[in-house]
């Protein structure tokens, strides 16, 4: 913990309590006023406790594990509150079309989004932190291109901003910027392990997160008939949602 004499850098801000790393000391010190000072942050700090504002909070999931393939049988959907934690999400607008990193944090700074002229149909992939949207031969639209990078967990997911029928145009490579935190996991728990399902992530708003049937697979077959949960936790200070559980695991 650093000195309550220096300035805490932003990082060390980030890593104290959701709840409670907010308050600061009054200043100039005095006995009495540090006193009701620390009653009142800890008065505050626990109304944020207990009313669920300050750390993510699950609320509900159509998740459905597969016992024979061992991973999440399908798509699926997460509900809740305070998901992003307070972290911000790294961006790009290429044209008329918002490409935003599906995880927040600073991690998403260093991707980037090129649109190239394909001889084919419309493809989308993920590679050396590059994603890549490649033209379809006869053209395609802004919105068919926001669709395709929605389809699949590439890390990003896609806004049409305007001119949703004109033709995408091609665009080098852009970085993308803003992201803020350190990260945030999905987790899902079966059969006594935990596994991390970020990578399934194709869409994360404070609200909802929105997995893709993909390639993330539990080392030990979840048991047909059991339930798994699934819980959200901050990298910034390692603050955990409560477990929201799945539905029964199919065979």
């Amino acid at each position: 913990m650093a000195s309550n004499k220096t300035v805490l850098t932003s990082a060390q801000k980030a890593a104290r309590s959701s709840s409670f790393g907010s308050e600061l000391p009054v200043r100039p010190h005095t006995l009495t006023r540090e006193v009701d000072d620390l009653r009142s942050d800890v008065e505050d700090a626990f109304a944020r406790l207990e009313s669920h504002a300050s750390i993510p909070v699950l609320y509900a999931n159509n998740v459905i594990l597969s016992g024979t393939d061992k991973d999440v049988s399908a798509d699926a959907s997460i509900y809740g509150a305070n998901l992003l934690c307070g972290q911000v999400q790294a961006s790009v607008t290429i044209n008329d079309v918002t490409f935003t990193v599906s995880n927040p944090g600073v991690a998403g700074n260093a991707y980037s989004v090129e649109i190239t002229q394909g001889a084919g149909a419309l493809a989308v992939s993920f590679a050396n932190d590059v994603l890549t949207v490649e033209l379809a031969a006869a053209n395609s639209t802004n919105t068919q291109v926001a669709d395709a990078v929605n389809l699949a967990a590439n890390k990003f997911n896609a806004t049409v901003d305007a001119n949703a029928g004109a033709n995408a145009v091609v665009a080098a490579a852009v970085s993308a910027s803003g992201g803020v935190g350190s990260g945030v996991q999905l987790l899902i728990h079966s059969a006594g392990t935990s596994s991390d399902f970020s990578a399934d992530i194709s869409s994360f708003s404070d609200s909802e997160i929105e997995i893709i049937h993909s390639g993330v697979a539990f080392v030990i077959a979840p048991v047909a008939g059991s339930a798994g949960s699934v819980m959200v936790k901050n990298l910034n200070n390692s603050a955990m949602s409560n477990p929201s559980q799945t539905l029964p695991t199919i065979a």
